[in-house]
């Protein structure tokens, strides 16, 4: 996973690092222990150096040093936000790009209680076609997925659920694309992103029947106005709602 430490106190969890931006520090948290303490140093006000931490800091970065494995799927991140959620000073906790399987029961449970931790999700389902899903070599399928949504409805209140699907893999029949299509549909999201599966050299997709670039082209495009109309959705339900907000930077419209 990847931490976003927003300079004004707020953490996002993220699975991805794109370059550091001027409100906000990128890091990888499973990397080694510089960067939890890169964290900790960003989101203290006087910026202290490793000796001069609290000893909330110093108990995170404690969690990570004697806690390498998990019991159980998620465990271990789960622990970490619990640790980060004690932190005076920290007001946001944004996790986004779960895999389904950490979103268990317990640790759906877990997340609601975290007190600064924002109702959003951004869930890694990549496909909503059991065949599609079994060939891209998941160990989940759309029952899964679905189940995996409601949980997420029933511990909070309005949250915004987004996902990433892949279109275009191979050997995705038009049948195919439809099923995933109309899953989508039902999922009660807030967001799609959708992108183009792209071929990986000496990967056992790459070997397999391709799709076409212009079909691929269609169905991203027909997912986008799928996730504008839910997106859309999602923004209805928030009017009237007073809400704290955090603003990370200026429109471009």
């Amino acid at each position: 996973d990847v931490v976003t430490c927003l300079r004004d106190g707020n953490i996002i969890m993220n699975s991805s690092a794109p370059k550091s931006q001027p409100d906000r520090v990128y890091l990888y948290t499973n990397d080694n222990m510089d960067v939890i303490l890169d964290i900790l140093q960003a989101t203290h006000p006087q910026n202290r150096k490793r000796s001069q931490l609290d000893i909330d800091y110093i108990k995170v970065l404690d969690y990570l040093e004697q806690n390498q494995a998990s019991a159980h799927p998620g465990g271990e991140l789960l622990s970490l936000l619990e640790e980060l959620d004690r932190i005076e000073g920290l007001e946001r906790i944004r996790l986004s790009s779960l895999e389904p399987r950490i979103v268990t029961r317990e640790n759906v449970q877990r997340f609601a209680a975290l007190k600064k931790l924002c109702p959003h999700f951004h869930l890694s389902l990549q496909s909503m076609c059991d065949k599609t899903l079994k060939n891209m070599n998941r160990f989940y399928n759309v029952s899964d997925e679905l189940n995996v949504i409601n949980k997420l409805h029933k511990a909070f209140d309005l949250p915004y659920l987004g996902c990433d699907i892949i279109v275009g893999f191979p050997n995705e029949e038009e049948d195919d694309f439809e099923i995933t299509y109309k899953n989508l549909e039902l999922a009660k999201l807030s967001s799609i992103h959708c992108f183009p599966y792209s071929i990986r050299e000496n990967t056992p997709a790459s070997k397999m029947p391709q799709i076409r670039d212009s079909i691929k082209s269609e169905r991203v495009k027909k997912v986008m106005r799928l996730s504008e109309k839910l997106h859309k959705n999602f923004l209805e339900k928030n009017k009237n709602r007073f809400e704290e907000i955090l603003i990370q930077k200026k429109s471009a419209k």
